[in-house]
């Protein structure tokens, strides 16, 4: 568990950057490849670990399409590095939705 808590803890402090006022403020930012890198590099070290880690996203199946949209173009190198995706409220919609996804 430690080794987990140190992993998370070193890909957080990594990925932090020294010019935040203009990363934050960039309207050219994609965010979702920010986020996608991200898990990549968490699933590259800890399968370089050990091998049979398993990486799976809760709530993120918008990172799975280029452009987070459900007809957008696949980000194979995403799904390669992750092993499934957990999905909260997978059947439930917005407050007066009758009808299921």
């Amino acid at each position: 568990m430690k080794n987990i808590l140190l992993l998370f803890l070193t890909f957080a402090v990594l990925s932090c950057n020294s010019d935040n006022e203009n990363s934050l403020n960039s309207e050219d930012r994609n965010f979702r490849q920010d986020m996608r890198d991200f898990v990549i590099g968490i699933s590259q070290k800890a399968k370089g670990i050990k091998r049979n880690f398993a990486i799976i996203p809760q709530n993120g199946i918008e990172l799975v399409t280029e452009n987070g949209e459900e007809d957008g173009a696949i980000s194979q190198a995403y799904l390669n590095a992750i092993d499934g995706n957990g999905q909260e409220d997978l059947l439930f919609g917005y407050d007066n939705e009758t009808r299921l996804l």
